[in-house]
């Protein structure tokens, strides 16, 4: 743990209940240090997790409370093909073969012309990345999926998987109505599977399968 080896225990540490070790504390051996240190990481993990899951959240809080249908929107393998590199140049995405950015964007927007009641939460690494962010994730898409768009669950590599950032996202708001479309599958459980459009990498939504899939679960 970082504070513990700059020597110094921080008073949020103290007040959570983490014991106060310094180097010069006769009631603590040397050869103590290590399980000192293990038992203070293993109360601090499940801290550490949530505090990481609430700040790679982004909402607009006023839409959220009114959402009743929100749909967890990827891009890269659903709206275009995944290949999609940032930019030697200026770091802005690109899309290397055949097509372009978005191509298929208007299919999920025509989709949902006849479920206005439904938000969008982009689940998409474009959200995160330090080239685009959430406002130019957003701003990416066609007007009429922008206005959908209530907010972002930013990937993160402490997270295990894509599905369990989007359950914890739903689970604290309360959402029942929710389902996602994303090309990554890993560590959807059967018992949630429902909920997902699962779209190859390079056909994405542009595969009448899953436009099919998508229609069955917005009704």
């Amino acid at each position: 743990m970082e504070q513990y080896l700059n020597n110094t225990w921080p008073t949020w540490a103290v007040a959570a209940g983490f014991p106060q070790m310094a180097d010069e504390d006769p009631q603590v051996l040397p050869g103590s240090m290590s399980e000192h240190m293990e038992k203070c990481q293993a109360k601090l993990r499940p801290m550490q997790r949530q505090q990481i899951t609430m700040a790679n959240e982004i909402e607009d809080h006023a839409a959220l409370r009114n959402a009743r249908k929100v749909l967890f929107l990827d891009f890269d393998g659903v709206l275009h093909p995944w290949d999609v590199y940032p930019s030697p140049h200026d770091g802005q995405p690109y899309l290397e073969g055949s097509g372009h950015l978005f191509m298929w964007a208007p299919i999920l927007e025509g989709i949902l012309q006849d479920h206005p009641d439904v938000k969008i939460v982009l689940s998409t690494s474009w959200a995160r990345d330090a080239s685009v962010r959430y406002a130019g994730a957003k701003a990416a898409l066609p007007k009429g999926l922008q206005a959908r768009v209530v907010g972002a669950v930013l990937l993160h590599r402490f997270s295990d998987t894509r599905y369990r950032l989007i359950a914890e996202f739903a689970k604290r708001r309360g959402f029942n109505e929710w389902i996602a479309i994303d090309d990554d599958t890993d560590g959807w459980p059967a018992s949630e599977i429902n909920r997902l459009v699962a779209t190859s990498h390079h056909e994405g939504l542009g595969n009448p399968a899953a436009q099919d899939r998508l229609r069955q679960l917005l009704v």
